[in-house]
């Protein structure tokens, strides 16, 4: 269950670790997802083949993601059928 709330809050061990409530505000979220999911996405560059088969594993953590703020982008990054198209994406975030 925490592995699934890191993914949609990347800060939550440090939150737990430090016992705050800080929670970053949306330009700093927003720059936290578009890190994670470009990094997500080189690494898995290197570990699968095809592009399908790439997004497909780094569109399911999309799953563990609930934040109404960024609803209306996660759905831009699900219809990306490119590499590229997901890229463009992200850099809308």
């Amino acid at each position: 269950m925490l592995g699934r709330g890191a993914i949609a809050d990347p800060l939550l061990f440090q939150r737990l670790r430090e016992k705050t409530t800080i929670k970053p505000d949306l330009s700093e979220r927003t720059d936290m997802l578009r890190h994670y999911l470009a990094g997500l996405l080189e690494c898995y560059q290197g570990i699968f083949c095809g592009e399908q088969q790439i997004l497909g594993k780094v569109k399911t953590v999309f799953a563990t993601m609930d934040d109404p703020d960024f609803a209306k982008q996660i759905k831009g990054l699900k219809k990306a059928r490119t590499i590229q198209q997901f890229h463009a994406q992200l850099e809308l975030l």
